[in-house]
């Protein structure tokens, strides 16, 4: 999912949910906000008004990529 604030360019948005299909939530404008939101997802992205931007990745999601690369990469199957 990302996360943005009221500030986002509102082209971004319509882009990430028309084109990409991404959710996309706001939240109040800082990094306060931004951070527990983005948590919500198994890979998180928010980007501030100042053009940083961050990725979360769950760990449950990180340990499931890890069995794959750790099985010989035989695809999503492996996860299960």
């Amino acid at each position: 999912g990302v996360v943005q604030t009221a500030y986002a360019n509102g082209a971004s948005t319509h882009y990430l949910q028309h084109d990409l299909g991404l959710q996309v939530v706001c939240t109040k404008t800082g990094v306060k906000h931004l951070h527990p939101a983005a948590h919500a997802y198994d890979v998180g992205i928010y980007f501030e008004a100042n053009g940083h931007g961050t990725v979360l990745f769950k760990p449950s999601l990180v340990d499931r990529l890890q069995q794959v690369v750790a099985g010989g990469g035989q695809g999503a199957e492996a996860a299960s």
